[in-house]
């Protein structure tokens, strides 16, 4: 069986709309749950309701597969669109590859256009965008690509990092990479459980068959803000990187106008548990991730 999850923080704009688009275009066996990450309770027409204390996006997600019934879990926005297939090609993709994210194309729908006859087209993002700085003479561009970087080939490609919008896994190696612990939230998700996926031996990977359409919104109903974001960027450096790299990261973070507030969010004693558990259990190291973390 496979599990899809969909967190809503009073978000009802499309929700019943995305999982209707979910429903016309699966036929195998899916268990649908919604999670409730705080808000008010919504009232669809899915397989599992979750109510939580607020936490975030990416808690809501945990929580989710915490309650799983499926192998697989796909875990998804409240503002998509789904052609028909999608969710076989990931099936198909995971089963080939089990140590992976699973991402597809993204099909860029504006809110007040969604039935745009060419929608823009996206393939993965990149790991992290940056606010422009100087630091000791060196600018920290946006945004940083990754050393391994590939170029895409045939149907199915690593990425950088898996769209957040909608990717699938197994629950059992998303665990192994601890999820979305420490996240808070909203921001910087993609970069933070791509970055753990490959620091465990896994990939990040694109299948272009699957197409899916997301509706990018002007606003967050998370509540999210800028000092979130920051800090999920943050609990990613911290739990990543040592040394000069973690220095060098950690002092372009600090330049950002919401540093401060951020800090009020570290939890140390997490951050540590998770720093140990990844210096014990990684298979690559932060020289193979980036040869230069500045560029």
């Amino acid at each position: 069986m496979t599990s899809i999850i969909i967190p809503t923080h009073n978000d009802f704009e499309f929700l019943s709309e995305t999982i209707k688009s979910i429903r016309q275009t699966v036929c195998c066996d899916v268990e649908l749950i919604v999670v409730n990450d705080g808000g008010k309770r919504p009232d669809v027409r899915a397989d599992v309701i979750l109510d939580k204390k607020r936490g975030g996006i990416g808690a809501a997600y945990d929580y989710g597969i915490k309650h799983a019934e499926g192998d697989i879990v796909v875990l998804a926005d409240c503002d998509l669109r789904f052609t028909p297939g999608w969710l076989d090609r990931f099936i198909e993709t995971l089963d080939t590859y089990p140590e992976s994210l699973v991402c597809g194309t993204c099909l860029e729908y504006d809110i007040f256009n969604r039935n745009i006859e060419k929608p823009n087209e996206r393939y993965g993002a990149n790991i992290w965008e940056w606010y422009p700085s100087q630091y000791n003479g060196i600018t920290f561009k946006m945004p940083l690509k990754t050393d391994w970087n590939y170029h895409k080939k045939g149907d199915i490609f690593p990425v950088d990092s898996v769209l957040g919008g909608c990717y699938a896994v197994r629950k059992d190696w998303f665990n192994k990479c601890l999820a979305h612990k420490g996240h808070y939230i909203w921001g910087g998700r993609d970069a933070l459980i791509s970055l753990r996926t490959w620091i465990m031996g896994g990939q990040c990977l694109c299948d272009s068959r699957a197409k899916i359409g997301h509706i990018f919104r002007r606003h967050h109903t998370h509540g999210a803000t800028m000092k979130h974001w920051t800090y999920n960027k943050m609990l990613t450096v911290m739990t990543m990187f040592e040394g000069q790299k973690l220095r060098d990261y950690m002092t372009a973070i600090k330049r950002m106008p919401e540093f401060r507030e951020a800090m009020c969010y570290v939890d140390y004693n997490e951050i540590e548990l998770i720093r140990k558990y990844f210096a014990l259990n990684r298979k690559k190291s932060q020289a193979w991730l980036y040869t230069n973390v500045i560029q």
